[in-house]
């Protein structure tokens, strides 16, 4: 059950390569507004997307992600949070990508001292988290798709800062694969 007037942020992480669809649009059944941030995909890899609803309406929220054609896994984290502006909250974003054991999330700048930084990467492959994040991010859900091809894990960490700086996590994990990351802060 969503409260009223909280922001919900959704990490999306899914394997482009495998029927080559891309993120069009994600809604809800209570009618929120959902915003976008950069895409990060190296194209025939993962590809990751961080979308948030601000001043949301609230209840037992259903979220959808829509694709523009059939895509591999998909494995996503939506959380909520509480004292988020209503509006203009959306402070900076980065991103990047890569092919290793580490994925990161970039490094993200704000301009605004007291942020909630959120960052999240997906990484190809059924692989674990060995460590991370780093940087003193506290972990959010690790989300892994099950089945026998297209597997994806997208994992998502946040961070409260009080201080105008430059924010990165990253997580190590049990294999090296394709991973794209991105973070993002919002105005509190």
């Amino acid at each position: 059950m969503v409260t009223s007037d909280n922001t919900l942020i959704l990490s999306l992480g899914w394997q482009q390569g495998t029927g080559g669809g891309s993120l069009q649009a994600v809604s809800d059944n209570n009618g929120g507004t959902w915003q976008s941030t950069m895409l990060q995909s190296p194209g025939a890899g993962a590809a990751i997307q961080i979308w948030y609803s601000l001043n949301h309406p609230g209840g037992s929220t259903t979220v959808t992600a829509t694709y523009s054609s059939s895509v591999g896994g998909i494995a996503a984290d939506l959380s909520e949070w509480s004292g988020i502006a209503t509006v203009t909250a959306f402070d900076a974003s980065a991103g990047t990508t890569g092919s290793s054991s580490t994925p990161s999330t970039g490094v993200v700048t704000t301009t605004n001292a007291n942020d909630l930084v959120v960052g999240a990467a997906a990484q190809m492959g059924k692989l674990t988290i060995s460590s991370g994040p780093t940087n003193s991010f506290t972990p959010l859900a690790d989300a892994v798709t099950s089945g026998s091809s297209a597997n994806i894990n997208t994992m998502s960490a946040y961070q409260i800062e009080s201080a105008i700086n430059s924010y990165t996590t990253n997580w190590t994990m049990s294999g090296s694969n394709k991973w794209a990351g991105s973070i993002v802060s919002f105005h509190q």
